[in-house]
């Protein structure tokens, strides 16, 4: 009986452990999708002001792009809702590629 007894408060430790495991692997992989950055383009009223908001949550800037007020800028998504709420921050969007697209016969 005593062996029975040891056996399942055994069981129920391991299954308690493997649940507190399970919580755990899913908060590392909250933690490390709200960690992820991206490339974004920030556009302020000036490029001091897009410069100052990215600088301000803890942004990397990758380039400046003056003619539009704006920076690049890698940021997690928290960091990007912070960016978006400065004053003098106009819009934000991501960054991607820009390419031309094939030419079409007859055009």
């Amino acid at each position: 009986m005593k062996d029975l007894i040891s056996v399942f408060l055994v069981a129920i430790s391991l299954s308690l452990l493997a649940g507190f495991g399970g919580a755990t692997l899913h908060a590392n992989e909250t933690e490390a999708a709200e960690a992820a950055t991206q490339s974004y383009i920030i556009q302020a009223q000036s490029l001091d002001e897009a410069v100052w908001a990215v600088e301000a949550v803890g942004g990397e800037i990758t380039h400046e792009l003056r003619i539009i007020n704006s920076v690049t800028a890698l940021l997690t998504k928290t960091q990007l809702e912070e960016v978006a709420s400065k004053k003098g921050v106009i819009r934000t969007s991501i960054d991607g590629s820009v390419g031309a697209s094939p030419a079409t016969p007859g055009n």
